[in-house]
């Protein structure tokens, strides 16, 4: 019988929406100790944002403020906590990979590793149902690897 998504996804699902500032995302994903959530508007999936979308936003700051020479937006780059300005909607990826709950695990996998994602989110009647992450596929196979 083959594993399918439904029976290896996280079903605690924690969302943002596209207005959610910066720094409460950051406090968001280091207080679940967890690397990415979708963006959900108004009931809709409109986004995915993690904390590799954080630091290349910045790091993507920091390196044209230091192409234009600009010293006092490097330093604003680096100190992103002083913008409360910045949300959600200004880094995330609108292009989300998704899959139905009974999607076979190893298509799951394929998506990731094809897409470059680390997570692929479980969607049924538009909704999101449930989250996989490449550490859940990772534990899947240290957990069948230690048993056998």
């Amino acid at each position: 019988m083959t594993l399918v998504a439904s029976e290896i996804m996280k079903t605690e699902i924690v969302s943002v929406n596209p207005t959610t500032p910066l720094t409460e995302l950051e406090d968001t994903l280091i207080g679940r100790h967890i690397g990415g959530v979708p963006v959900i508007d108004g009931g809709k999936l409109v986004g995915i944002v993690s904390r590799s979308d954080i630091v290349r936003y910045f790091s993507i700051q920091r390196s044209m403020a230091q192409l234009l020479g600009k010293a006092k937006e490097t330093e604003s780059a680096r100190n992103h906590r002083a913008d409360p300005h910045l949300t959600v909607r200004d880094i995330m990826a609108e292009s989300v990979v998704t899959a139905p709950p009974d999607t076979p695990v190893e298509v799951v996998a394929r998506l990731m590793v094809d897409r470059h994602v680390h997570r692929v989110l479980v969607t049924e009647g538009g909704s999101v149902v449930g989250i996989i992450s490449a550490l859940d596929l990772t534990r899947l196979i240290a957990d069948k690897v230690l048993v056998e």
